[in-house]
């Protein structure tokens, strides 16, 4: 089946029920494909794990453009590995991570990613933030329209 799909544009497996097994089969898409642009995962259970192997998938894709994997359960260790596949991966301008359980140490992983990615979308609602984030990333953001960034 991954041969077939390298040339799927679009690819949507929101609410399929896929676990942590599925990470290695999409990194091996996203690895193969040449034109993935889109891959929404939204309200599965990639959980950690999942979100290991297709970190590994996103830091190689040259043509991933928007991924979204809002409810997932990824929590702090998961947004930390997407955090650093990301800035690898030039191409990505939109990412969902609603609902999964990020909380302090994932979100400053990512604050710290930010300035190295081409991101212009970034959704994270309804996940664990506090004040103590919020002002980080505020920071951060401060610190790119100095530097003339996204």
């Amino acid at each position: 089946m991954i041969k077939s799909a390298t040339l799927i544009v679009s690819l949507n497996l929101a609410k399929n029920e896929l676990d942590s097994d599925v990470g290695k089969y999409l990194c091996q898409l996203l690895r193969r494909s040449e034109v993935l642009e889109k891959l929404n995962l939204e309200y599965n259970a990639l959980e950690m794990v999942g979100t290991r192997q297709l970190s590994i998938g996103v830091a190689r894709s040259n043509s991933l453009k928007s991924l979204n994997l809002k409810a997932n359960k990824i929590g702090d260790q998961g947004m930390a590995l997407l955090s650093s596949a990301i800035q690898s991966c030039p191409s990505l301008v939109d990412l969902d991570v609603s609902l999964n359980e990020i909380g302090q140490i994932g979100f400053t992983a990512f604050c710290e990613a930010l300035p190295q990615t081409s991101l212009q979308t970034f959704v994270c609602c309804k996940n664990l933030l506090g004040d103590e984030v919020l002002e980080l990333f505020a920071q951060v953001i401060e610190g790119q329209d100095g530097q003339g960034g996204t």
